[in-house]
């Protein structure tokens, strides 16, 4: 049932060859018989494509909405203000730190905010973000390089777990991977 789902919302390009070389075989057929049922034919793989073309366009997946919203936190970090991010984590959001401390919520902000301040960033670059669902949980783990202003760069790998909410999917765990100062959240 998932890789249904994924190949009729998420990336349709598949159906969409098919469709075409189905196409090509009816229009062989109705080249050499040109008969008003095979007229008609011709008009199913048009119609099928346009279908899955407007499910996809208007079916928002599981993955697709936790890619949103990764894309949202992104550039709201990339903006220099977290608001954007914000709204998706979920009020019981916490990470654990490498002295075993739990920080919740607010004081994930409140890093978050400093860390810009003192090192302002001009954009992140994403690699491999690999997001497992199952149910009403999800865990992504995800590659990324922070561009600084000051032309440097730092690779940082984050895990992020995610719940499905009412409004949407929320971040109610991050652990910050690597590099191991990260995990301190003392930015």
């Amino acid at each position: 049932m998932e890789t249904l789902k994924r190949l009729l919302f998420e990336t349709p390009l598949a159906v969409y060859v098919i469709l075409v070389l189905a196409e090509a075989a009816v229009a062989a057929i109705w080249h050499s018989r040109r008969t008003r049922r095979w007229t008609l034919a011709l008009l199913v793989a048009p119609a099928l494509g346009v279908a899955v073309g407007l499910t996809s366009y208007l079916v928002k997946t599981d993955l697709e909405q936790i890619n949103s919203a990764m894309a949202d936190i992104a550039d709201s970090v990339e903006a220099g203000d977290l608001n954007g991010a914000v709204e998706h984590l979920d009020e019981s959001c916490f990470a654990p730190t490498s002295g075993r401390k739990i920080i919740n919520k607010d004081e994930i902000i409140l890093a978050g905010r400093m860390a810009l301040r003192r090192r302002p960033v001009e954009r992140l670059q994403t690699v491999r973000p690999v997001t497992t669902i199952t149910g009403e949980k999800a865990t992504t783990e995800v590659k990324v390089r922070v561009i600084l202003e000051s032309s440097e760069y730092v690779d940082t790998v984050w895990r992020l777990e995610w719940a499905k909410r009412k409004p949407g999917w929320r971040i109610v765990r991050i652990l910050a991977l690597y590099p191991p100062s990260l995990a301190s959240w003392n930015f």
